[in-house]
């Protein structure tokens, strides 16, 4: 979370811009006590760190949908991109579907983990068998 902090001494004029908001959402006394005693100013954004895509296509989650993401297993990067903008139902559709054990408080980024590594599971015991 981004957040800028204004340290004020005893003393100290309040900044223009953090005095008017001040002023507006906390009262002129507010003002004055910071003035008068000093103290701390902090500034923070909270805003979802994912962009929320609402108008990304629906996936439908059937057999062909699965037996393309095991065709594509071996390239990583087109892999993750067919999973990446999913929905968290259709995420937990593809782990019922494939019988992935998932947490039921997983977020959206455990359960793409747990589905990529499934998927690519065979590839890995392979590599170890051969080894």
């Amino acid at each position: 979370m981004p957040k800028h902090d204004v340290i004020l001494q005893p003393g100290d004029p309040v900044p223009k811009e953090f005095g008017a908001l001040i002023q507006e959402k906390l009262g002129s006394q507010q003002v004055e006590r910071l003035q008068q005693h000093g103290g701390l100013i902090r500034l923070s954004v909270a805003a979802p760190y994912v962009d929320r895509k609402k108008n990304a296509p629906r996936v439908f989650v059937n057999k062909a949908f699965l037996t393309e993401l095991h065709a594509i297993r071996r390239n990583g990067h087109e892999l993750e991109a067919k999973i990446r903008n999913l929905r968290m139902k259709e995420l937990k559709t593809i782990c019922r579907e494939l019988a992935i054990p998932v947490r039921s408080k997983a977020t959206a980024h455990e359960i793409r983990a747990q589905i990529l590594d499934y998927i690519r599971s065979e590839d890995k015991w392979q590599a170890i068998a051969q080894s």
